[in-house]
Order: structure tokens, then sequence, then C-alpha cells
């Protein structure tokens, strides 16, 4: 029946049959109606609409013409937009940079330029795969589960659906297509903000922020440095944000959800994206407080099981953290985080010491986008414990991974800052015909330049601002990048060709089940075992745990903490060892297999 009227709006009256398409909305769940039997009722069964005529009429399945003509409407609708060719063009430049990256983590890979990092990954991949469920992580020390040290879980799904192809490349490429996952997501977000506060000219403002994006050398750094879970999860925890802001809270939760699987780093990440959401005016006016609540819930009530699991080794709170306390060799982790809060100030002064650093990271972003909520928050609960960290490195483009979170939030806050700057669509017929065209006037930012000038000038006023800024933000991207990547070659890339060949041969000859002793620059590629430890210092004792220990030796390639001299010495009291042969000796690589006498549990290198 007819709606009653309350003096707000007027009674529906239901459509008459059979004028076609002005008749009814085409709707594949039918329209409410207030009576009458010529209209579809919203309770239509599945499967069903109303036809073109009015009459309910069961839809054909889809066939490939229609799916086609679906491809063919969302192409002209990205045309209307004006967005067409800056999609054609991010499909092709991240297509392009993919296959790039895949090549050269091939290239590393091949050349044996992975690290004690990598062999924490690889080690656990290849256990969980040959069904060892809970891998010891014996590149750390004292070793432990895998599972304690950042609590990555998602390390179990990807090991066993990786025996479909058991090469630990894949661990590499992973993270490729976790890096441009990342930008396609920070893009799709750009790509919004852009069409929501443009007019014209939308596909030049999208493509320029794709180069900026793709430009930024943080990218590389990190498909340069082994594998880290860090960069693996980062897709979900920009997706969780964009649809928090978009509006799609069910599927931020559950981005959300699944970004935690990649360990408590990440966990911190994705509650400071509650916060922001928090924060943001936009979230609240459209969703209210209560996903981002959840969300925050999720995060922090993850973090704390973490914590109580002591799931969180790898973090080496105490380590890291606890000389800013004087915590003692005792202390724990919640002990200092507590004692962090209470006593601030020499955590304050060291972020202060550490801002050139943090500057340096909120730059290759764009650095404007720091003023909004997405990108302060997230900079703040990234780059604070990087900076706080007793290692100075973290902030360092090296240690990319550390902090390339930053980069596609303070990037997304940039085309926001930028866009709020310039002016805004349909702002020309707002401040002529508009209602609000007084309080404009009295109570806007530009309230002489509009009085004197009137809107024109205004407006072109603020693009030329916008210009300035933008322009800005690209020589301080390019001045601060460009030297970054002149670093990549001297800082990778440091085993050459012979020594790779050499390696590659005396690979296959390691049996799997040998416990092996390797070089840290080249022991990511021996780490497919259960028992493997990485060569840091000299002297340094390393557990025997196998009947034939392999020692692989490298004193001058790779990213190496041992000097020369002492690897060299190191070989030479190996191989004058009872039960010691020298399996290799080419191009500056060294191998010795020992068969350790009965009760002999360790050994120590010089």
């Amino acid at each position: 029946m007819t709606p009653p009227v309350d003096g707000r709006r007027p009674p529906h009256t239901p459509p008459p049959r059979g004028q076609g398409r002005d008749a009814l909305p085409r709707t594949g769940t039918g329209i409410r109606s207030g009576g009458g039997g010529d209209t579809t009722s919203a309770d239509t069964a599945p499967g069903d609409s109303p036809s073109e005529d009015g009459a309910g009429a069961p839809v054909p399945p889809a066939t490939g013409d229609s799916r086609g003509a679906g491809v063919r409407a969302r192409w002209r609708s990205l045309a209307a937009r004006g967005m067409r060719p800056f999609w054609v063009a991010t499909v092709v430049v991240l297509g392009v940079q993919v296959a790039g990256l895949l090549a050269y983590s091939a290239f590393l890979y091949h050349r044996f330029d992975l690290t004690d990092d990598f062999g924490t990954y690889a080690q656990a991949w290849w256990l969980i795969g040959h069904g060892h469920l809970n891998p010891v992580d014996t590149i750390q020390s004292p070793p432990y589960p895998f599972w304690q040290s950042h609590f990555e879980l998602a390390m179990w799904p990807i090991a066993l659906v990786g025996r479909l192809w058991p090469s630990s490349l894949q661990l590499v490429w992973l993270q490729d297509v976790a890096v441009v996952a990342t930008e396609a997501t920070a893009l799709v977000w750009a790509a919004r903000v852009i069409e929501e506060r443009m007019e014209s000219r939308r596909s030049l403002a999208g493509v320029a922020a794709l180069v900026a994006l793709v430009w930024n050398p943080w990218w590389y750094q990190v498909a340069s440095f082994d594998v880290h879970f860090e960069v693996l999860g980062l897709p979900f925890v920009v997706w969780s944000a964009y649809a928090l802001w978009r509006g799609r809270p069910r599927v931020a939760l559950v981005a959300g959800a699944v970004a935690l699987l990649f360990g408590d780093v990440v966990t911190v990440i994705v509650a400071c994206v509650a916060i922001a959401g928090l924060v943001s005016r936009r979230v609240r006016k459209d969703g209210g407080l209560r996903w981002p609540v959840a969300l925050g819930a999720l995060a922090l009530g993850w973090l704390a099981l973490i914590a109580l699991a002591g799931g969180n080794r790898g973090s080496g709170i105490v380590t890291n953290y606890g000389y800013l306390v004087g915590a003692g060799p005792r202390a724990g982790s919640l002990s200092v985080l507590r004692a962090l809060v209470l006593h601030p100030a020499r955590a304050l002064q060291r972020l202060f010491d550490r801002r050139a650093g943090m500057g340096r990271v909120v730059a290759s972003g764009g650095l404007l986008g720091v003023v909004t909520p997405w990108g302060f928050l997230v900079a703040l609960g990234v780059l604070g414990p990087a900076a706080l960290n007793a290692n100075p490195a973290f902030l360092t483009p090296t240690i990319a991974f550390q902090t390339v979170a930053v980069v596609p939030f303070v990037f997304v806050g940039t085309v926001m800052v930028l866009l709020r700057v310039a002016p805004g669509p349909d702002r020309r017929a707002r401040l002529r015909h508009g209602p609000d065209r007084r309080a404009r006037l009295r109570h806007g930012p530009d309230r002489r330049a509009r009085l004197r000038h009137g809107p024109e000038t205004a407006r072109r006023r603020r693009t030329a601002l916008a210009v300035t800024l933008a322009l800005g933000v690209a020589a301080l991207s390019l001045v601060q990048s460009v030297p970054v990547y002149a670093s990549i070659r001297g800082d990778w890339w440091r085993v050459d060709a012979a020594t790779a060949a050499a390696l590659r041969t005396v690979l296959p000859l390691v049996p799997p089940d040998a416990e092996v002793v390797a070089s840290q620059g080249v022991i990511g590629r021996f780490a497919e075992r259960r028992s493997v430890y990485p060569y840091l210092a000299a002297p340094q004792a390393f557990p025997v745990t196998e009947p034939e220990v392999y020692f692989v030796v490298v004193p001058d390639q790779g990213i190496e903490s041992v000097p020369p001299a002492s690897a060299l010495a190191a070989v030479s009291t190996l191989t004058s060892r009872d039960r010691a042969r020298v399996v290799l000796d080419r191009s500056g690589v060294f191998v010795v297999a020992w068969h350790p006498p009965p009760g002999v549990h360790a050994i120590v290198l010089p």
C-alpha cells in the first residue's frame, strides 16, 4: 500500500505498465512498490528481473557475448571518466615492472646473492613442504621454532602450495608480485581520489602519479634484499585501508585479517590503519566508528596473543630497544615496552636525532601525505620502531623492507593533499549559483582573492599552487632517489659469475641430510635442509648435529662480516683436521666436508 504522506515526501505512485524502459528500472532484484500488481516485488526470486516492458521474466544465463558486452561497457566507462589512458599506461608499466623484477630476482638467485635472511625463510619453506610442520630456525642463534620468530603463519600455506614447484626461487618471485600488487592497490586508491576531485586532465594526473610511484627506489631495494614477510603482507594492508576509505568495511576487515598472518610487524601496521580510519572524517561519516574499532581490536588482540605466546623473538625487543631503558639481560619484552611508555624522554631524543633518516623515507613517498591520517599514523607506526632500534641501519635504503610500508600511504596522502589544494569539481558553478555562495565568500580560505579578482582568478591561483607543490615533491623525490639508485650496484650483486658457477657446481654435491656451515653472503641457496648455520664472526662456535658437515667458505664474495684473512685461516684449520677432505677449491670458493668423530658435538672456527 502507498506510504502515508508525512509532509516531507510525496506519496509513491506505481509507474504504469507497458512503457518500456521509462516504466521500470532495470535491476536484477526487482523494485519496491507501494502496491499494484503491475510492478515487480522486491522479493523476486534470484535470477528473475523485470523485463523492459515491465513484466517479470527470467534472465538468460550469461554468455560469452554478454560477458564481452560487460567488458566493453567498463571500457566505455573508463573513457567517459577520462581515465582510459591512465589505466592503459598502468597495465603496461606494471606489467613491464613485474617482468623486470622477476628477471632481476632470478639473476640474484642464480648468482647466489642471497644471505641469511633468505635462508631463514627458505629453510622453513623447505621443512614445512617436506612434512616438518614445526620447523626450527637454525639460522638464528640460539635456534628456536620458526613460528616464534615473528608469528608468520602465512608460511604454512605458502610452503604447502609451493611443493607444486619445489624451488625456493618462488619465494623471491612471490615478493616481486607483492611489490607490484601493493603499487597497483595504491594506484587504484589514487585514481579514485583523482576521479572525485578533478573534472579534466584526470589521466594526466594519474600518469604523473604512476611515474612517481614506480620510480621510487625503495621497491627495488626491497627486491634486492632476500625475502621478508613484511613485504608479502603489504598488499593486504593497503587493500584494507583503501576498503575502509572507500566505505567497504567488511572487505577491510577480511583483508586486515589476512594481513595479520604475515607476522607481528605487519600487525602493527594494521593497527595503525585502524587508528587512521578512526581519525579519518570520511570513514567516520560513511561507516561510523564500529568497523575501524573492530579492525583495531582484531590487530591489538592478535599482538597480545603473539606476545603471550612468545611469538615475537625475531623482533628482539630486549636486544634492540632495551638500551633505551637500561634493561638487563634477563628483562622481558613487556617490561621493556612498559618502561618505554613510562619513561619516554630518551626515546624521544633518539627520534629527534634520527629525524633525517625518517625524513628521507617520508620524502620518498611524496612528503605532503604525512599530514593525512593515513600517511602520518602509518609513518609513525613504522618509522618510530625503526628509528629507535639500536641498529641505525634500519632507516637506510639498504634495509628498505623495514620502512617500505610508509611509501604507499604517504604517496596516496600526497595525492589527496595536492588535489585538496587544487580547485575541486564544479567549484565555478557553486560559486556562481550555489546556495552557500555567501558562506564561501565570508569564510573561504581565499576570501580576499575572491572579493578582489573573482572566482576565476582564485581558481587559477589554486591550480598554480598545486602544480608548484607537485613539482617541488617531484624534485625532492628525484634528489633523494638518484643516490639510492646509484648505490644499488654497490650494495648488492656481490657475487661474480665465476664464483656463482663454482657454487652451482658444489650445490648438488652437498647431501640434503648433511649439516652446512656457510658464509653469510651465499648461505641462502644452501638453506633447504634441517641443519644450516651462517658463518658470521671469527671466532665462532657451531653445533654438530649431523654425521657429515660441509663448510662453504667464500672469503671475498657476497655480503660478508668475516674479514677475508680470518676466513682463509678458518679454511686452513678445517683442511688440517682429521677426517676432512676438500670438495672444491676454485674461483675463491672453498668447500670442505668433515666427518666428526663420535662424541664431538661442537666445532669452533678461528
